[in-house]
């Protein structure tokens, strides 16, 4: 909670106190009381702004500066207050409301930090609009006119994440009306916009290197790409041009949402291979910020969800990326038809399969015919007590999406195999996390595939 939420609150419990303590009422608390909170309501409101979740300590705020007000004009005159039953009954009813404030606020839906950057660089971000008239869509039923796709990049700098930062709310789909949280409304979310990034719109790339190695992020069907902040700012951090479809400010969306899973998936991929060639003409435009700047000889693609299936077939389908990942990723069958070369890796947790399907079994055996069909280096891993929303940023806006393995922990796991793997075969840094497992992180089980060979390990758990 911050620090006016917290005065609000205070403020509401010291009326109650003296509610319950005090056999009189005096004009002088009354009159500090009136003007004091109202005072701290317009500092509260104008410091920090409204959040939905403080509702029930503004309205009892608000009813308590009434009261004392109604109390100083002399129309609830009485000095002596004797507790009936009815006037208990709205006590305690208030202390509920502020418990419930405070619950809000504090827990359930928190201002939350995200994790500090490591790294030389810190974060920029800018907006692209990329239009293809060729119809990349490719579909018999397209309209025949441009197709808009709008992308963020996301890229080392060298200015301060403190100078002028954006806020949350600037990558969140939640403010465009389509957040992936199946029952919950849109509007219990718009306190996310007070959430710090520490990424810094338009600033100016890094010159510490040459170039950055480009990193094509792909969202599931409908969860936006941006709910995994944690993870792209880690890459970045770590010199690293993250590339994501904004796709809420794109005029494809209504299409998509027509789309069974496999045409999705192949949807994607064309999106994903039409911003790869959009940014080679990008990247050779003199003059552009990133003029020279996107190292696209080393380019990797990494997808969530259905986004992890398309970045397989991305893969398949066009060699100039030379690695990929493939987070809690929906496996659609290929019948033998995709041929992969580039080292994958694979990050599900111990229910990825059950959730995917009606025949989990199935799909786990078709899933391993796949794998062992991999001619590159191979990598398989099991985040143990995980959920699928431990691949997003959605357990640091409410405990209620948080798993068993912890938040914090979760993110720290994804995001240093991760890294690992990108630096291996985008830097050529090589990593023990990528050799057996590591005794720091007992929650993965670890099986990697290469040059024929399998290694499979299980770690015991070991806290």
């Amino acid at each position: 909670m911050r620090f006016f939420e917290v005065v609000v609150l205070i403020a509401d419990a010291y009326w109650l106190l003296n509610f319950f303590l005090n056999k009189h009422t005096r004009k002088e608390f009354a009159a500090s009381f009136a003007s004091g909170g109202i005072l701290v309501l317009i500092i509260q409101l104008w410091r920090e702004g409204f959040r939905w979740q403080m509702s029930f300590g503004y309205l009892l705020m608000i009813g308590f500066i009434f009261f004392s007000i109604q109390y100083i004009l002399g129309k609830n005159r009485p000095q002596k207050r004797s507790k009936n039953k009815l006037q208990i009954t709205y006590a305690v009813f208030a202390v509920v409301l502020l418990l419930l404030s405070a619950l809000l606020s504090a827990y359930l839906f928190p201002i939350f930090n995200l994790p500090e950057q490591i790294g030389p660089y810190t974060v920029g971000s800018t907006s692209i609009t990329l239009i293809d008239s060729s119809n990349f869509q490719n579909t018999e039923a397209d309209l025949n006119f441009p197709k808009k796709l709008t992308i963020k990049i996301f890229y080392p700098s060298d200015i301060n994440p403190y100078d002028n930062e954006t806020g949350y709310q600037n990558y969140l789909s939640v403010f465009s009306g389509n957040i992936s949280v199946p029952g919950i409304p849109n509007f219990l979310f718009g306190y996310l916009k007070y959430v710090k990034t520490h990424i810094i719109k338009d600033a100016g790339i890094s010159k510490i290197k040459k170039n950055f190695p480009v990193i094509f992020f792909t969202p599931g069907i409908s969860a936006h790409g941006f709910h995994k902040i944690y993870l792209i700012r880690n890459l970045v951090c770590q010199g690293y041009c993250v590339i994501a479809p904004d796709e809420m400010n794109s005029n494809n969306q209504a299409k998509m949402k027509t789309l069974n899973n496999n045409e999705m998936v192949q949807q994607k991929v064309y999106e994903t291979e039409f911003i790869l060639n959009q940014l080679s003409k990008i990247n050779n435009e003199p003059g552009n910020k990133f003029y020279k700047k996107l190292d696209l000889n080393n380019s990797a693609a990494i997808g969530y969800s259905s986004g992890g299936a398309a970045t397989i077939k991305a893969l398949s389908e066009d060699k100039r990326f030379k690695a990929g990942i493939d987070l809690d990723g929906i496996i659609i069958p290929d019948k033998g038809n995709i041929n992969l070369t580039q080292p994958l890796m694979f990050v599900f947790t111990n229910n990825t399969f059950i959730g995917k399907s009606n025949s989990p079994a199935k799909l786990q055996k078709e899933f391993e015919n796949f794998y062992q069909r991999l001619q590159g280096d191979s990598y398989k891993l099991i985040l143990l007590g995980a959920s699928k929303y431990s691949f997003t940023d959605l357990p640091l806006y409410s405990p209620i999406f948080s798993s068993e393995i912890g938040t914090d922990r979760a993110h720290r796991i994804i995001n240093d195999y991760v890294l690992s793997f990108f630096n291996k075969y985008l830097k050529d840094i090589g990593s023990n996390l990528l050799n057996a497992p590591s005794p720091d992180y007992y929650e993965i089980q670890f099986n990697k595939k290469s040059n024929r060979q399998e290694q499979f390990f299980r770690q015991s758990p070991n806290k």
